[in-house]
């Protein structure tokens, strides 16, 4: 189905993971794959690239491998984003099917590059505008916010 990243909640690390369907004997079974197992899975595909396969699937084994790099690349960004305290990434979902175009993976990239590079910039601005906000990191104001907007 595809790959997602999340920031987990409650505490718990980011997180990526793979979700796929198993149909066997008529049953379809909904699976995931987390962190590690992806990137190992990801090395197994890499390997298993074997001369004499089809073009056809040598194309969705290339596609899938250059999918899975570019959602490995947005997780580490949200999490690096969330991990600096970025008050829309407290909690975040973010789910790409596959078979989504790789120039769409790539603008989430960019995008999620950009925020990290702002919001970077703005805790920068902040901190050295009102220097009592270098005392705590910026994640220790997520509850402050929470209740601000309830």
């Amino acid at each position: 189905e595809g790959g997602a990243a999340a920031s987990g909640g409650a505490g718990s690390p980011p997180n990526l993971w793979l979700q796929y369907t198993m149909v066997r004997g008529g049953r379809s079974t909904v699976q995931a794959l987390p962190s590690v197992e992806v990137l190992d899975f990801r090395a197994s595909v890499v390997l298993a690239r074997v001369a004499g396969r089809g073009k056809e699937v040598q194309s969705a084994v290339d596609s899938f491998v250059a999918e899975l790099a570019l959602m490995a690349t947005l997780s580490e960004l949200l999490n690096q984003t969330h991990a600096a305290g970025h008050f829309e990434l407290a909690q975040y979902e973010c789910r790409v099917s596959f078979g989504t175009p790789l120039h769409a993976i790539v603008a989430k990239v960019r995008a999620a590059r950009a925020r990290l590079a702002a919001w970077e910039a703005a805790v920068g601005d902040a901190r050295r505008g009102c220097y009592w906000l270098a005392a705590a990191p910026v994640r220790a104001f997520w509850p402050l916010l929470r209740a601000l907007l309830a």
